[in-house]
């Protein structure tokens, strides 16, 4: 990738076949997390189950607010603010032209965000239909289908929009990146070497072979570790697209006890965030 920037010789071709290496990165981590989620929500107990549900339905409907209830052309100003500023922290900021070219990608998506938010809700009433009957033999394979073969369960509508809008942004980022400055793809090349160094520090990919969560002993006595689980990022990360990297994020927002650490592990911690 950083070779491409420098050669400034972005291509649809290259953008897809790094998007595919992603897409299998990504599916590797929830391989291996799987059999630990397995485990954790196998140990939950109605009371667990119920306000994770609650949590869930409750950010789904935080969601839908923010992204389906504005009027269509909010939805398409804001998306392209969005992407606006992603794109100013990577190249920094954007001439009038790629502005532009942003505002018209934003455009040509329309009411993407239906079918978005749709795939979602579809995706979580299947994974808490499937939490419901965690003590069935069957728990297992529709948990790995659910975290690791999530596609396969995603909508009509989703699936025909989810190609659409892949195509739309490589040819978003191959057209900014055509119009970019040499000051835009330094920076770029700066912020890929950051990535690059940072996953490198990680100390949970100093190694090979399958990575389980470690969990504590006396986990499922427990309770509060989960009952404020606003999207269980340690599993769910893999499930869904997300705004942050998860790393060093606590478990769930005003646990005070455990955190899903860039090793994958629990860890006892005080009380998080730090007081300020």
């Amino acid at each position: 990738l950083q070779q491409m920037v420098d050669s400034h010789q972005v291509s649809d071709a290259a953008l897809q076949a790094h998007a595919l290496e992603a897409k299998q990165a990504i599916a590797d981590v929830a391989r291996q997390i799987t059999p630990s989620a397995i485990e954790l929500l196998r140990g939950l107990d109605e009371q667990q189950v119920r306000e994770m549900d609650a949590a869930l339905t409750k950010d789904l409907g935080k969601r839908q607010d923010e992204y389906l209830k504005p009027p269509l052309e909010q939805q398409i100003k804001e998306r392209s603010e969005r992407m606006s500023k992603r794109l100013d922290a990577w190249l920094g900021p954007l001439s009038a032209s790629q502005q532009e070219r942003v505002l018209a990608w934003s455009t040509a998506l329309g009411a993407q965000n239906q079918q978005w938010i749709g795939n979602r809700a579809h995706w979580q009433a299947q994974f808490i239909a499937a939490v419901n009957q965690r003590a069935s033999s069957d728990f297992p394979r529709k948990m790995e289908q659910l975290l690791v073969d999530r596609e396969s369960l995603w909508t009509a509508d989703y699936r025909q929009a989810y190609a659409q809008t892949e195509a739309a942004a490589r040819s978003l980022l191959v057209d900014v990146m055509a119009e970019s400055t040499v000051q835009q793809r330094q920076k770029l090349v700066q912020r890929i070497a950051k990535v690059r160094s940072d996953f490198q520090a990680l100390k949970c990919l100093k190694g090979s072979g399958p990575r389980r969560l470690h969990l504590p002993q006396n986990h499922r006595r427990t309770p509060r570790m989960v009952s404020s689980v606003r999207t269980l990022p340690v599993i769910l990360t893999a499930a869904w697209p997300i705004d942050r990297c998860p790393t060093a994020h606590p478990v769930a927002r005003g646990c005070t006890r455990y955190r899903f650490d860039s090793c994958s592990r629990f860890r006892r911690f005080a009380p998080w965030p730090p007081p300020s």
